[in-house]
C-alpha cells in the first residue's frame, strides 16, 4: 500500500482544510487556477504568494521526501528553506510532525492585505498507520515536538479509515509531548554543563588577564628602561659631539700655528743662507786685499 500524508494548517497560514494526498505518484504542490482545481485529495491552494509548480512530495524506498521546483517564494521545511528563488532544490526527507511552509508572507499594497504562506504539519501513514521514524536532533532540519499543540482531524476523506487515523494521530500526540518533555530535560542538563563550562572560561579569562596585566607591566618597565637608557645615549652622543667639535677647533688651530712655524722657519733658512752668502763674499774681499 502506498505512503499516504495529511497536511493540517496551522496557525498564521493561508486558511485550508486537511489535504490528503496518496503518493503512488509524485504530489504536486502549487497555486490553483486553469484546470488545477483545490481540493481535499490535493495540494493545489488559491494562496497567491504560491508559484504554479511550487513543490514535490515522492515517495522513494519507502522514505517521504520534498523538493522545491524552482518557486519564487521558496519552501520551507521547520523554518530552513530548502533552495533559492528560482532554483530546483535537492530532494529532502521529510518526518511526521515537520512543519512545511509553502511561500512567503507578502503584503498587497494595492489592496492593502496580507497574503499568507499555505504553512503545515505533515503527517505520515504507512498501512494505515502513522510513521513515528523521527529526524535525528543532529540534523539541521531538527525541531524538538511541542508539548502544547491542537490535534487536528481529517473529515472530508475515507472518513471511517480517518476516524482511527484521528485516534492514533491522539497518541502520537502524547508521545510527542512526552518526547518533548525528554527533549526538555536533555536540554536542561546541557545547559547545566554549558553554564559550568561558562563558568570555567570565566575563571581562565580572568586568570588571563591578569598575567596580561603583569606582562603590560613589565613591558612598561622595560619601556621605561629603554627610554632611560635611551636619554643617557643621547646625552653622552651630544657630548661626545661637542668633545669631537672642540677638538677639531684645536687641530685647525694647531694645523695654523704649524704652518705659521714652517713658514717662519723658512724665512730664517733664506736669510741665514743670505748671511752665508755676504759673509762668504766679504771673507774673499778681505783675502784679496
Amino acid at each position: 500500500m502506498a505512503a499516504k500524508i495529511i497536511l493540517s494548517a496551522r496557525q498564521n497560514s493561508f486558511k485550508f482544510s486537511d489535504r490528503v494526498l496518496s503518493l503512488d505518484d509524485p504530489a504536486i504542490i502549487g497555486r490553483s487556477g486553469g484546470q488545477a482545481h483545490s481540493a481535499s485529495d490535493n495540494a493545489y491552494f488559491d494562496s497567491k504568494v504560491l508559484s504554479k509548480s511550487h513543490a514535490m512530495l515522492l515517495c522513494k524506498d519507502s522514505r517521504i521526501y520534498i523538493v522545491d521546483t524552482g518557486s519564487s517564494n521558496g519552501t520551507f521545511v521547520n523554518n530552513i528553506r530548502l533552495s533559492k528563488a528560482g532554483k530546483e532544490s535537492a530532494p529532502t526527507e521529510v518526518f511526521t510532525g515537520d512543519i512545511i511552509k509553502f511561500g512567503s508572507e507578502v503584503e498587497d499594497k494595492n489592496k492593502k492585505v496580507i497574503q499568507k504562506p499555505v504553512v503545515a504539519k505533515i503527517t505520515i501513514f504507512k498501512e494505515d498507520r502513522v510513521e513515528t521514524r523521527e529526524r535525528t536532533p543532529t540534523s539541521i532540519l531538527f525541531r524538538p515536538s511541542e508539548s502544547q499543540e491542537d490535534v487536528t482531524m481529517v473529515g472530508d476523506v475515507e472518513q471511517g479509515a480517518l476516524s482511527r487515523e484521528s485516534m492514533v494521530l491522539l497518541k502520537e500526540k502524547l508521545l510527542e509531548m512526552q518526547r518533548g518533555m525528554e527533549f526538555l530535560t536533555h536540554k536542561e542538563n546541557d545547559y547545566v554543563e554549558l553554564q559550568q563550562l561558562a563558568e570555567e572560561e570565566a575563571e581562565t579569562i580572568c586568570e588571563l588577564e591578569k598575567e596580561n596585566y603583569k606582562l603590560k607591566h613589565a613591558l612598561n618597565n622595560i619601556d621605561n628602561k629603554i627610554a632611560l637608557e635611551k636619554s643617557k645615549y643621547m646625552k653622552l652622543a651630544e657630548y661626545e659631539a661637542e668633545t669631537i667639535c672642540n677638538l677639531e677647533k684645536e687641530n685647525y688651530k694647531l694645523i695654523d700655528s704649524l704652518n705659521t712655524a714652517e713658514e717662519t722657519i723658512k724665512k730664517e733658512r733664506e736669510k741665514n743662507k743670505v748671511l752665508q752668502e755676504t759673509s762668504k763674499t766679504e771673507k774673499e774681499t778681505l783675502e784679496n786685499s
